[in-house]
């Protein structure tokens, strides 16, 4: 029967006649492969009068009758080939589309008129090539007819992104599903049964962290970074390593715990007579803006002091050196004869005293060898020995050029002993104070206060490191670095010139500046990293804060001794390794320079840093002395008129200037 299309269709609707359906797209009726029943064969009929090309028919069995005569030769249709529809086709012609290379034909059915893509059997059709499916909707299931014959795409050919909604993929009765937690791997059959997830390595990365997992001889391990395999053992002992999606049954303290199905770790901890599974802290996310510094907590108390090691087996006594022969006493020299006596030395006279004088005043000259025995206060004479008057100065029994007082400043530069790393997962240690300025008012007679901090110890055991001693001239003081704090749990470094850093498990850092100083003698330490086990932060320095990855502060320079010299860097924490700041503070495990402040490295599993000695350095006028106790230790150089003495040895003396 004659076809007879909708005149105003809309995408999609789908338009039958007998066993063909057709689909509008929107700009063309598409048809709908169905497959028909094999129509019975009928007889030869007549020649038909000529007609437009109609559309192909199913194709019978053959007939039997006899052939029909030939009719007559129709007018003839049009063949088009392009990519678009031709303009002003008659009924019957043909278009060949060259962008999607299927044909169609212009169809007349009374009240409209469309082009319409020829159609075949289904039980004709061979292999087919979809080019454009772009506004074909699928409304039903895609089903293969049998059972694991057909694959969807090749090794060669493969399709490039599924989408899928967050329904399970059933891949060989094991159901992968995507839910609030993440993908779940569980049996088809039993959605509460997990299923065995075999890997050769399991890698876990987060905020630019990466971990790998392998399956040793021992157990579970872990990759370094230089590609050696790590046994994961639990504190004190080793604890045992589960992985499943429902928590182990009778664990035991320091016993891990990774769920399969969030792959969230989790440690067993004994909280008094319970026990509890516990999650580390995760990664932190973007790190906020700085908010103002809190009020500074109290200090902790004290941790006990840890079992003395076992003293080492003393050395033997070496042999004592044979003693060497007298040497034979000299002859006593004969008393030489008494000096005359020398003649009375005139005074120092004065002419021309009037305001209005043009002379001079003559004072007295001689060398530096004729100065009087015994000086007095308002002496003054010509030295033609040093060529310049000098006046004698009583307080610091000297001669002095005449342009020289007694009262005069001294420049100065004191570094507190930098702080002790901190053991097991610890921070570094803080620098020591840095305090540089000038001393007014410095009198020749006068005694002053000198100390020289020691650096504090690391700890190597299960402790916070120790505190940098204080160094000290006259009234200044630089504080001792604070000490990198140590053992399980969030501890927080030690307060001091620089404060020490946290542990591990976002242990904050030790305050720096304390007590406070203008200008400010130190900086804060950093806070350990927020997952266990991956180090603690770095102390604090002079110049800069602890860093992040355990990075020690950088120090600051000095020119004081004539050249610029950095001190009081901050230790570097637990890490791969952490980096002592510049100035003196040590890498992880690494001591702190010598006389440099600087902080010492936080615990690597084998050593630990201690912060390295202070320093006071002076800088003086070039014709003054200074004089040090006995148990301090200086050297002392000259440069542009000034003389730069600096002390180095550890304990506490004086300095006289003359």
């Amino acid at each position: 029967m004659p076809l007879s299309f909708p005149s105003s269709p809309t995408v999609g609707q789908i338009y039958t006649s007998g066993i063909y359906s057709w689909r509008w797209d929107g700009e063309r009726w598409t048809p709908m492969l169905v497959q028909g029943a094999s129509g019975a064969t009928g007889a030869t009929g007549p020649s038909g009068t000529p007609g437009t090309i109609g559309i192909d028919g199913a194709t019978g069995a053959t007939g039997s009758g006899a052939t029909g005569a030939t009719g007559a030769t129709g007018p003839g249709a049009q063949f088009y080939t392009g990519n678009t529809a031709p303009v002003s086709p008659q009924p019957g012609d043909h278009w060949l589309d060259t962008v999607n290379m299927i044909e169609l034909i212009y169809y007349a059915d009374g009240d409209s008129s469309q082009w319409v893509e020829f159609t075949g059997r289904a039980t004709n059709a061979t292999t087919r090539t979809l080019s454009n499916l772009a506004n074909t909707a699928i409304n039903t299931s895609l089903i293969p007819n049998a059972n694991l014959a057909y694959d969807l795409g090749s090794t060669t050919l493969r399709w490039r992104d599924l989408y899928l909604s967050g329904n399970t993929i059933d891949l060989g009765g094991t159901a992968i599903k995507s839910s609030a937690n993440g993908v779940s791997f569980t049996n088809a059959a039993n959605a509460e049964a997990a299923v065995p997830l075999t890997v050769s390595s399991l890698q876990i990365a987060s905020g630019g962290n990466t971990v790998t997992l392998v399956a040793g001889t021992s157990g579970l391990q872990t990759v370094s970074p230089s590609g050696n395999a790590v046994p994961i053992v639990g504190g004190g002992g080793g604890g045992a390593f589960t992985y499943g999606n429902t928590a182990p049954t009778s664990p035991d303290p320091g016993d891990r715990w990774l769920d399969s199905e969030t792959l969230k770790e989790f440690v067993f901890a004994d909280i008094g007579s319970t026990g509890i599974w516990i999650e580390p802290a995760g990664d932190g996310g973007i790190v906020g803006a700085t908010g103002p510094q809190g009020i500074q907590g109290n200090l902790g108390p004290v941790g006990a002091t840890g079992v003395a090691g076992t003293p080492g087996t003393a050395g033997a006594t070496g042999l004592t050196g044979a003693t060497g022969v007298a040497g034979t006493p000299g002859t006593v020299g004969a008393t030489g004869l008494t000096g005359a006596t020398g003649a009375a030395g005139a005074g120092a006279n004065a002419y021309d005293t009037l305001p209005t004088s043009t002379g001079y005043l003559a004072v007295s000259v001689g060398t530096t060898a004729q100065r009087p025995v015994t000086g007095a206060a308002g002496m003054v004479r010509y030295n033609t020995t040093l060529g310049y008057i000098e006046w004698y100065d009583n307080a610091g029994a000297t001669w002095r050029p005449i342009y020289q007082s007694s009262i005069f400043d001294v420049d100065y530069l004191v570094i507190g002993g930098g702080g002790g790393g901190g053991a097991s997962n610890g921070g570094g240690g803080g620098a020591g104070g840095f305090r540089t300025g000038t001393l007014t008012g410095v009198t020749t007679g006068g005694s002053y206060t000198i100390t020289v901090g020691a650096g504090g110890t690391g700890n190597a055991s299960n402790g916070n490191g120790n505190k940098g001693v204080d160094s000290a001239f006259a009234t200044i003081t630089a504080t001792g670095g604070g000490y990198g704090a140590g053992g399980s749990g969030a501890a927080q470094g030690g307060p001091g010139g620089s404060g020490g850093g946290g542990t591990t498990q976002g242990g904050l850092g030790g305050l720096g500046n304390t007590p406070a100083t203008t200008p400010s003698q130190g900086n804060s330490g950093a806070a350990g990293s927020p997952n266990f086990g991956q180090g603690g932060g770095g102390g604090g320095g002079a110049g800069a804060a602890g860093g992040p990855a355990g990075a020690g502060g950088a120090g600051l320079a000095s020119t004081i001794s004539g050249s610029s010299v950095t001190y009081a860097g901050g230790g570097g924490g637990t890490s791969s390794p952490g980096t002592g700041g510049s100035g003196g503070g040590g890498n992880s495990g690494v001591n702190g320079t010598a006389n440099s402040g600087g902080g010492g490295g936080g615990w690597t599993g084998t050593t630990v840093g201690n912060g390295g000695s202070g320093i006071v350095i002076l800088k003086y006028p070039i014709g003054i002395t200074a004089t040090f106790s006995a148990g301090l230790t200086a050297s002392t150089t000259s440069s542009g008129g000034f003389k730069v003495s600096s002390v180095i040895s550890v304990g506490t003396g004086t300095v006289t200037f003359s």
